[in-house]
């Protein structure tokens, strides 16, 4: 009696543990298949037909998964070819054969968007431009979006070679000088508007294609024009993969770098050394105003601004103001010899690529004339120029340094 409650007790045990062991195969068995097709949607295949005879190899290029550059090079074999690797999301690749120079211009140089999963492209020697590609849902977004702002780029091409023209008037007619210039300004400001309306058409995109991985892309491209609060509420209406995607984690790491150098924060720090080879960082001035200008050798309005800006600094520097001019020169030689030129050398001067990251960058500046000024806490109090998405000039940066000195 008892022998044969213990043996159903027995079996009965065996049954449970049997049950237990097929649960947790069961459940390792779906993470690992789970698992494995998480790194297949980061997977993308390249396959494609190459039509020509001199070319033997191609050479693609892409940021992958790692967010590592990568540069692959393809062999063509009986005019096919074949790719394969991991990107985050749709990703632009550049894919190259034999070229004559590095420009977007070379016949042999195409850019195009992958996405992971499996893409097709048809290539002709001497005719990139003409390339076909399907596969990638991205790349045939672009293609649309592109070809609905056609139109504007070619006004713009065209206001561009009239400017040109004009230029080149203005030096064999001395006498027409300022009416030429009158003429020129009004172009540019003509140019200035059809630039700004494919902004808009780019932008726009995103309120009928929040899945697209091009919102993050185009926003970052004009992150530098928006206003912090639109950025914000453009990112939000991103769909979840989008944000996670390449360019969705380039966007919100825009946004912090952003948000660091906005009106009310602390000034980013950088340490570098001025033209005299003094050590130099924002820490220095605590305790001071200081004024940042962003300029270059060759920019005609910088220039123009430094009689403006010699007449600030003679009227607040013994008030507690201190001018910090930050150049995007490469040529060292030069911009040495145009801040001698033009009387400059009162004030410190630094480069902006000598910091382990770029000064420019780390304030959200990218044309020029611009200015940040940073009040005595080291607190960001001002943006002007192109510093400035309220159109503040330099009119509003007299009136503030009045305010907050005198």
């Amino acid at each position: 009696m008892c022998n044969g409650y213990f043996l159903r007790l027995l079996l009965k045990s065996n049954k449970m543990l049997q049950k237990y062991f097929l649960i947790i195969i069961l459940l390792i068995t779906t993470k690992f298949f789970y698992s494995c097709s998480e790194e297949k949607n980061n997977q993308f295949q390249l396959s494609g037909k190459f039509y020509g005879t001199n070319t033997k190899q191609l050479i693609l290029a892409y940021q992958n998964s790692l967010n590592y550059f990568v540069t692959d090079t393809i062999p063509i074999k009986n005019g096919r070819f074949f790719a394969e690797g991991e990107i985050n999301g749709a990703v632009r690749a550049r894919i190259q054969g034999s070229i004559e120079s590095q420009s977007m211009s070379d016949p042999n140089v195409f850019l195009f968007f992958m996405e992971p999963t499996k893409n097709y492209i048809s290539l002709k020697e001497n005719n990139f431009q003409d390339a076909i590609v399907s596969g990638s849902k991205t790349q045939e977004e672009y293609e649309v979006l592109e070809n609905s702002v056609e139109p504007l780029y070619s006004k713009i091409d065209e206001l561009k070679s009239e400017m040109i023209r004009l230029r080149k008037q203005k030096l064999n007619e001395p006498k027409n000088r300022r009416l030429i210039e009158n003429t020129i300004e009004s172009i540019a400001l003509e140019l200035e508007g059809y630039r700004e309306k494919i902004k808009i058409e780019r932008l726009s995109f995103l309120q009928s294609h929040p899945e697209s991985y091009l919102n993050p892309f185009w926003l970052h491209f004009y992150s530098r024009g928006l206003s912090m609060d639109t950025l914000k509420s453009l990112y939000e209406k991103l769909n979840p993969r989008i944000k996670n995607g390449l360019y969705g984690i380039r966007l919100r790491e825009r946004m912090e770098l952003i948000k660091k150098a906005t009106i009310g924060f602390k000034a980013p720090n950088f340490k570098v050394e001025d033209t005299y080879g003094n050590r130099v960082s924002l820490e220095k001035f605590k305790g001071k105003y200081v004024l940042l200008d962003f300029w270059a050798s060759w920019c005609a309005p910088c220039l123009e601004n430094h009689p403006i800006l010699k007449k600030l600094y003679n009227q607040y520097n013994k008030k507690g103001l201190e001018i910090l001019g930050v150049s995007i020169d490469s040529d060292k030689e030069v911009w040495l010899q145009t801040i001698q030129k033009e009387g400059s050398d009162t004030w410190h001067h630094i480069n902006s690529w000598d910091n382990e990251k770029p000064i420019n960058e780390l304030y959200n500046i990218k044309p020029i004339p611009a200015y940040v000024l940073i009040d005595k806490r080291g607190s960001i109090v001002g943006r002007y120029l192109a510093a400035s998405t309220s159109l503040n000039d330099m009119d509003d940066l007299k009136y503030d340094l009045k305010n907050l000195i005198d």
